[in-house]
């Protein structure tokens, strides 16, 4: 697999130039097939439209309201390289989705259990992955995802948003690097926002005491 240092923008790159010369993929737009519509699946979805033309969009999950959202946003955005005029193709089940046509970029954010599945049978179908973390429950799945990529001679790339956003990279070379902290002798890491619906954190509360 490739280095998690690789930015997205890396892997339309590699298309272009495995797959088509990169002024045709400039031309036509990149097609792009997203397993697992849901926060990770429209985000990566989000930061790729913005870095690169993407022409075609298929969204598949089980979640029909899932799916549907994220299809009604990629509509709407107005940030993007290429502004989208025809809505995302829409799927229950991502080998129907893999099926209906050749993908350049297949983005796999489903649940972690689905991870290898997904990825491999996309790679097979001979489309580029960007794979959300982590890649697999057991090494063993790692192994066959691995084994797959360098079988076919696609790009993977696994997301860390940590090491490829732009404002992350940034930081780190004009602050970090530069030693405007000094010695760094502890550091914290923390959520600023809930992970969880209200309610979920309500419900793992220990009972207070009479």
């Amino acid at each position: 697999m490739e280095d998690r240092r690789t930015v997205i923008s890396g892997i339309a790159a590699a298309l272009a130039a495995g797959a088509a010369p990169q002024a045709l993929a400039q031309a036509r737009g990149l097609s792009v097939g997203v397993i697992g519509a849901g926060w990770f699946g429209k985000l990566n979805l989000n930061a790729l439209m913005q870095i690169a033309p993407v022409s075609h969009i298929a969204f598949c999950d089980v979640d029909r309201r899932m799916r549907e959202e994220a299809r009604a946003l990629a509509l709407a955005r107005r940030d993007s390289v290429l502004p989208q005029t025809e809505h995302a193709a829409l799927f229950a089940d991502y080998r129907e989705m893999l099926a209906a046509r050749a993908y350049d970029i297949v983005i796999v954010a489903t649940p972690d259990h689905w991870h290898a599945l997904a990825a491999i049978a996309a790679m097979e179908r001979g489309a580029h992955v960007y794979i959300e973390k982590p890649v697999s429950v057991d090494v063993r799945e790692a192994q066959a995802l691995v084994a797959t990529a360098r079988r076919t001679g696609v790009t993977v790339q696994v997301n860390t948003q940590r090491r490829t956003a732009p404002f992350a990279i940034e930081a780190r070379e004009r602050v970090l690097r530069a030693g405007l902290l000094g010695a760094i002798g502890h550091v914290e890491v923390f959520g600023y926002f809930h992970q969880r619906p209200v309610r979920f954190c309500r419900a793992i509360q220990p009972a207070r005491a009479a």
